[in-house]
Parts: structure tokens; C-alpha cells; sequence
């Protein structure tokens, strides 16, 4: 179907190129059938100026859709660095919470009689779909959607491992679960944290690739985008520094006065109670 709606396509821009030739060719004729040349030299003067017209307002229209793609595309790369900083946070965190689950319910603490509670939770990535929209660089696309569903599945396994310890750990406060079947679905928990532990360090690596691609990529802008850039950064003032710290030790005051202003409210609304 879309190879026939491709050669439909290409006939229709055939006939329309042949009907435009045509019409030029036979405006012409006419112009040199006439005998005048005068006649012939304001024809083919119109035919040109309106025809370099046209090449020059496409052209122009090309070339100021190219540069607003490239400029969208060093947009999302910006963006797509700071989402992957957030998750390589957000994956710091997760494999804090597996490691600490392993070892609350190490199976030594099990040997020495305990019923250790798990209480940590684990974070949820926060997926970006639309970062992906902004590249150019077919490859790094794949690779970018290839880490957003890598980030749903984690999303899915931990809120699985989570709810199943909530309502575990749920249980043994309610004393509702023999201590026998905590204990059991206490190991399931810590293997479960054990296995989803090996992703979360292969997606930190996949995380510092993203990162550094991110960079690589950003970093080769082309000409007019680097240009724009250039002249609209902006830097900090020698005396920035000095400026700085008096305003830190102004804000400093400040707030010290609308603590104590607040105290003194806060007194006179105990005393008159």
C-alpha cells in the first residue's frame, strides 16, 4: 500500500512537471511566432525573474526548515542530558534500596532468630517520550527509546517487589502470617531485589552511554546553532563573586529578622491563649 500511494505520488508530480514544461515551451513559442522580439525578451524576462523567484523563496524555506530541525535536535539533547542526570539519580537510589533489602534480610539475621522488617521503598522513574522526537541522529534514537523501555520494565519489576513486601510486611504487623510463612516470602524478596539488582547496574552503564553520547553529539553543533550560542551565552561579572557574598549575608539578615518577627508572633499568640 504505501508503494502505491509512492508511485501514485510521483505520476501526479510528473504530470504536473510535464504540464508546467509544456505551458513554458508554448508561451515561448508563441513569443518567437509573433516575430517580435521585444515581445520575446519580456517573456522570457518574466518567465525568469518569477522563476529564480520561486528557487530562491523555496530555497530559503529549505534552508530555514534544516537549520530549525538542527536547532530542535541540540534543544533535546540539552534536555536528554538532564533527564538521564535525573535517572542516573533516580537508579542510585534504586540500587541503594536492593542492597539494603539484601541485607535486612540476610540470611544470617534469619539464623539468629529475627524477623527483620524491609521499610525502604524504591523510586519510580520519571519517563520523558517526547526527548526522542527532537533527535536527528537516527542511531542514538533507537538507543534513547531502547532506554525508556528498559525504564518502564524497572518501573513495573520494583512496584511488583514493593507491593508484595508492603503486603507482607503488612501482614507480620497485623500478625496475620505464621512466622514460618514470613520467613519464606521474606528469601522470595530478597532474591527478587538480588535479581532486579543486576539490571539496575546494567542500566547505570546504559545511563553513563546515553549521558556521554548526549555530550559527544551536543558538542558538534553545526556552525549557525554554535554561532547563536556564542553570542547568547552569558557569564558572570568579575566582581560577581564579591556582589555574591554581600547579598548572601543581606538574605542571611533577612531571614534572621522574619524568624524572630515570627517567634514574637508566635508568643503573643501563646500568651493570649
Amino acid at each position: 500500500m504505501p508503494s502505491t500511494k509512492f508511485a501514485i505520488g510521483v505520476l501526479l508530480l510528473a504530470i504536473a512537471a510535464a504540464a508546467t514544461t509544456a505551458s513554458v515551451c508554448w508561451t515561448l513559442w508563441s513569443a518567437w511566432a509573433a516575430s517580435n522580439p521585444k515581445t520575446l525578451e519580456s517573456v522570457s524576462g518574466a518567465f525568469a525573474g518569477a522563476f529564480f523567484a520561486f528557487m530562491f523563496v523555496r530555497l530559503g524555506d529549505a534552508l530555514n526548515r534544516i537549520f530549525a530541525r538542527a536547532e530542535r535536535n541540540q534543544t533535546a539533547l540539552i534536555r536528554l542530558q538532564h533527564y538521564v542526570n535525573d535517572c542516573l539519580n533516580t537508579n542510585n537510589d534504586n540500587i541503594f534500596v536492593a542492597e539494603d533489602a539484601i541485607r535486612t534480610f540476610a540470611e544470617t539475621e534469619f539464623a539468629a532468630g529475627k524477623l527483620p522488617i524491609f521499610m525502604n521503598v524504591p523510586l519510580k522513574y520519571l519517563i520523558d517520550r517526547e526527548i526522542p522526537l527532537g533527535l536527528t541522529n537516527v542511531d542514538f534514537v533507537n538507543d534513547v527509546y531502547s532506554l525508556n523501555v528498559d525504564l518502564n520494565k524497572l518501573n513495573d519489576s520494583l512496584a511488583t517487589i514493593d507491593r508484595a513486601n508492603s503486603e507482607l510486611r503488612t501482614a507480620l504487623l497485623a500478625g496475620t502470617i505464621p512466622h514460618e510463612a514470613y520467613l519464606v516470602n521474606a528469601r522470595r524478596t530478597r532474591e527478587r531485589y538480588r535479581e532486579v539488582n543486576g539490571f539496575l547496574h546494567a542500566t547505570h552503564d546504559q545511563l553513563v552511554e546515553a549521558l556521554a553520547t548526549a555530550r559527544l553529539l551536543a558538542a558538534d553543533a553545526p556552525f549557525f546553532v554554535s554561532l547563536i550560542r556564542r553570542l547568547t551565552i552569558s557569564r558572570h561579572k568579575r566582581d560577581f563573586p564579591n556582589r555574591l557574598g554581600q547579598e548572601i549575608d543581606k538574605v542571611d539578615a533577612e531571614a534572621k529578622e522574619i524568624g524572630e518577627k515570627s517567634k514574637e508572633k508566635i508568643a503573643r499568640a501563646q500568651s493570649a491563649a
